[in-house]
């Protein structure tokens, strides 16, 4: 069985919009399958769907993302 810890560590596409204040739904391909989270952040910028996420934890069955262009920019450090 999936969990959503098994997510950590991978990138995922935006299905429904959030931001720090709400939560929305992600969907990652995990060992084949392709599964939806419920996701938030601690990010203040917004996510929209089709947005490229990075998955960085999973606590309550829902996952903690960051946007991809963050990890764009710790690479240039």
């Amino acid at each position: 069985m999936i969990s959503a810890r098994d997510a950590i560590g991978l990138f995922a596409r935006v299905e429904l919009p959030f931001d720090f204040n709400s939560k929305g739904k992600v969907r990652v391909k995990i060992q084949g399958s392709t599964v939806d989270f419920f996701a938030k952040t601690d990010n203040v910028e917004g996510f929209q769907p089709g947005n490229r996420v990075f998955i960085v934890d999973a606590r309550k069955n829902q996952l903690w993302v960051v946007s991809e262009n963050s990890l764009k920019e710790g690479e240039k450090d």
